[in-house]
């Protein structure tokens, strides 16, 4: 990755991170619980959410030493002390990103092409397909939660990368229009 750009996605993270509780989760967000399949096994009580777009494993280790989260719980009781939790993201880490723009869309792979990210949270997808794929006609961000919409936008404003993102607050099934001319759907 070069220099710039991971200059780039670092700061869009560390800004993010400040907006932000260590959960990520905001009072706004509703969380619907898989009852099957996968992640079926989290439950409200015993599953944290870390965001991998805001802390990698090294940094959720820091975050448990210094106290802020636990690894464990109670298993009679439930408090955060004695079994291991279950830590999930809904987002793609720095690494997942670097991934996904380098080796499964490589550069010029979504030029003059239509990307559409479905559940975009904080936006790390579309932050990091304006860096690696510099070239592609739209990038579409599609986000439920109000909240998560005006942060995305704000980044975006702060970045000077505004021109080149839509966030749009809605349902993604309420937008069968955007889905249908995308070229990339994640």
């Amino acid at each position: 990755m070069a220099q710039t750009q991971l200059l780039f996605i670092l700061s869009a993270l560390n800004w993010s991170t400040f907006q932000l509780p260590v959960t990520a989760i905001l009072d706004s967000e509703r969380t619907l619980w898989p009852e099957y399949g996968l992640e079926s096994d989290c439950r409200p009580e015993t599953t944290v959410h870390v965001d991998a777009f805001l802390y990698d494993e090294d940094e959720v280790d820091e975050l448990v030493d210094q106290g802020a989260l636990s690894r464990n719980y109670c298993r009679m009781c439930g408090s955060h002390a004695t079994a291991p939790l279950t830590f999930i993201s809904h987002s793609l880490g720095i690494d997942q990103l670097r991934f996904l723009f380098t080796a499964v869309l490589p550069s010029g792979t979504l030029r003059d092409k239509v990307l559409v990210d479905v559940g975009s949270r904080l936006g790390a997808v579309l932050y990091a397909a304006q860096l690696f794929s510099p070239g592609a006609t739209k990038l579409v961000g599609i986000e439920l939660n109000p909240d998560l919409c005006r942060l995305q936008t704000e980044t975006a404003t702060n970045f000077g990368i505004s021109d080149k993102l839509l966030v749009i607050c809605d349902d993604a099934r309420n937008r069968p229009a955007e889905l249908a001319a995308a070229d990339v759907i994640v």
